[in-house]
């Protein structure tokens, strides 16, 4: 935070939006950038006007995901790199097989088979329930402080 004088008022000068930035907050912009415009450069010929506008309004919205939530940063690149390694298991010589779903260990275990899609929904729920259970744990005593404070400023109540 800087400050300047000027006669009788002094003026407070906050940090700009991207002088909070380290240089991993600008690699992890230049990656999703590039990975866009990839994107757009290898399958806009596949796509309708909705569809580019929908990766490229994605851009930036990502970019100001990972800056401003960053944790998520590297989550998304983990996916990412998941994706990535999903799509080149079926590559073989430049094009896609549909049936190395059943010879890459990879795939048939982990990644397109019907025990990982049972996994993945298991999860899901399971995550679903511990997040709901400590919600309601946690809120038990901050509804019932939270409660008892709103009474307190609320006219016409009277301590018991």
């Amino acid at each position: 935070m800087n400050t300047a004088t000027t006669g009788n008022a002094t003026i407070t000068l906050n940090e700009g939006l991207l002088s909070r930035r380290n240089w991993f907050d600008w690699l992890f912009a230049a990656l999703v950038v590039g990975g866009g415009l990839f994107a757009f450069q290898r399958y806009a010929a596949f796509m309708d006007v909705y569809e580019k506008g929908i990766l490229l309004a994605a851009v930036p919205s990502l970019v100001a995901l990972g800056w401003f939530w960053r944790p998520l940063r590297a989550l998304m690149l983990v996916v990412a790199g998941a994706a990535l390694l999903g799509i080149a298991s079926y590559q073989v010589d430049g094009q896609g097989q549909l049936a190395r779903a059943e010879s890459v260990f990879w795939l048939k275990y982990f990644l397109s088979s019907q025990s990982a899609i049972l996994w993945m929904s298991v999860l899901f729920f399971m995550s679903t329930l511990f997040y709901w259970l400590g919600f309601f744990q946690r809120s038990g005593t901050a509804a019932a402080a939270s409660g008892r404070s709103i009474a307190r400023r609320s006219p016409g109540w009277s301590a018991p």
